[in-house]
């Protein structure tokens, strides 16, 4: 009577498995409709916004704002000398919001002539491009963030040329900002007239500020080295692992299936073994996130490593006891599983973490054990 069960969950697993990886698979190698944002900066010719060469891109700190510079090409091209006749402009970002912070903006110049970005406060009783403009035809640049006006390298310059790229990097603290090109004539051709020059720390709910127990549970865990911006942007990642792993495990409980539980104690055991190799933190890096241009999850530190090894083991005694018919014990030891599961997805609070810190003690805080984001920022 078991074994059609049996073949039917170990069928239910490979295709899980094999979907997985086609997820992956996807993330790295196949096409994508959503814009991704690495601490370099997207290869925008790939987007169709440029065209040429790919641009080399520097590791940039932050949160990366990609931003392309373009210009209407015929009668309103530009003099040669760089100055806009009456014509149009674009300036556009691949995001409209951003949380506050350190944040650094990667911008390709599309258009033909020279272009620049300079990064101005916007009270909220202004406008996008309303700014009065001066008889040199470009605007007060006073209370000026930063600018990127160099041509393949940092901060201030003469200019970002055709096909080139530049960067700046600022801290925004909670408001709104209006991103403009302020080179002669520019502003008025309109490169500042775009909704998507708004950043607006406080939009989204992604990017609330920590809870103080929120941020004392990730430190529990080991991310206490993590500045604040980044635990506020992985917090909510952080629960898409332990919410995946408990309905699985839920699953397995349902079917009673050893081979169900048992495998999922192999994932739980690949997070104990593997601190950037999880499989299941592997299919969110890889896959899920690009689609909501959510941030990479951080490396797996010490005390959430020990907090799989402790799921795997009580998985792994959940299916025998399922599979020598001892169904109470199964439920008990997989029911503990599913409860520390629920307890961290829904607040961060983990409960092998607390054990480990139990058993090693407080100077395992100290000891290196803390996670790292890694050496890319895909946000999106």
């Amino acid at each position: 009577m078991r074994r059609p069960l049996l073949v039917g969950t170990l069928a239910a697993a490979v295709i899980a498995l094999v979907a997985s990886a086609a997820v992956a698979f996807g993330a790295v190698g196949g096409p994508s409709s959503v814009p991704t944002m690495t601490r370099g900066g997207t290869s925008l010719g790939d987007r169709g916004l440029l065209s040429g060469p790919p641009r080399a891109a520097p590791n940039l700190p932050g949160t990366v704002v990609n931003v392309s510079l373009t210009n209407m090409g015929g009668p309103m091209m530009g003099q040669s000398n760089g100055m806009m006749n009456d014509g149009a402009m674009s300036l556009s970002t691949d995001q409209a919001s951003v949380r506050h912070g350190t944040v650094s903006f990667f911008v390709t110049n599309g258009g033909s002539i020279d272009h620049e970005l300079v990064i101005l406060p916007l009270p909220n009783s202004h406008a996008v491009g309303a700014r009065p403009i001066g008889g040199d035809a470009k605007i007060d640049e006073a209370g000026s963030l930063g600018e990127a006006s160099k041509s393949g390298g940092a901060d201030a310059g003469d200019g970002i040329v055709p096909g080139a790229s530049g960067w700046v990097t600022v801290t925004l603290a909670s408001g709104q900002y209006e991103l403009v090109c302020d080179l002669h004539r520019h502003y008025s051709a309109g490169s500042a007239r775009f909704t998507n020059a708004k950043t607006n720390s406080e939009r989204t709910l992604n990017m609330a500020r920590l809870s103080a127990s929120t941020e004392t549970n990730l430190n529990n865990q080991g991310f206490g080295k993590l500045d604040e911006d980044t635990k506020s942007r992985v917090a909510l990642p952080l629960r898409f692992t332990p919410a995946v792993a408990t309905t699985l495990i839920v699953i397995g409980l349902v079917l009673q299936s050893p081979i169900w539980l048992g495998s999922m104690a192999l994932v739980a055991f690949s997070g104990a073994l593997l601190p950037r190799a999880m499989i299941i933190d592997l299919v969110y890096n890889l896959g899920v996130r690009h689609l909501f241009r959510a941030p990479p999850l951080p490396s797996t530190p010490k005390p959430r490593q020990f907090s799989y090894l402790l799921s795997a083991v009580l998985l792994a005694s959940s299916a025998l006891s399922f599979y020598y018919g001892i169904s109470v014990w199964g439920f008990i030891l997989g029911g503990l599983v599913v409860a520390g599961g629920t307890i961290l997805t829904t607040t961060l609070w983990c409960l092998g973490s607390w054990w480990y810190r139990m058993i090693f003690g407080q100077a395992a805080a100290n000891s290196g054990i803390q996670a790292e984001m890694p050496p890319h920022n895909p946000i999106g």
